[in-house]
């Protein structure tokens, strides 16, 4: 069916699991924050990203609740990859960097 376009598809697989990291490095979520490092004084740090579990949600009372973890990581990672785009830094392809380190 070509109503999903012609490019690339990526799949995962996701499977219950029983560990979850509810904190981190904080990053922003509004404005050209979002997707950010910030630092201790709650400024944005240029070219500095994260996402999912290695940052703080500021969800702490929905953590515990199945998929909240795995839906965050999706959308905070839409927002780092969003802010990264915006800045026009050259972005490492992930799968480069992950076949390097096997």
């Amino acid at each position: 069916d070509s109503s999903i376009g012609s490019g690339a598809l990526y799949v995962a697989t996701v499977t219950p699991a029983l560990y979850s990291c509810a904190g981190g490095v904080v990053t922003g979520w509004e404005g050209d924050a979002a997707g950010k490092v910030l630092s201790s004084g709650k400024k944005p740090i240029d070219g500095l990203y994260a996402a999912g579990e290695a940052t703080s949600s500021p969800y702490a009372k929905l953590w515990s609740i199945s998929g909240v973890p795995l839906l965050y990581s999706v959308y905070s990672g839409r927002m780092a990859g969003k802010a990264a785009a915006g800045e026009g830094k050259t972005v490492t392809d992930l799968r480069e960097v992950i076949i390097s380190c096997l």
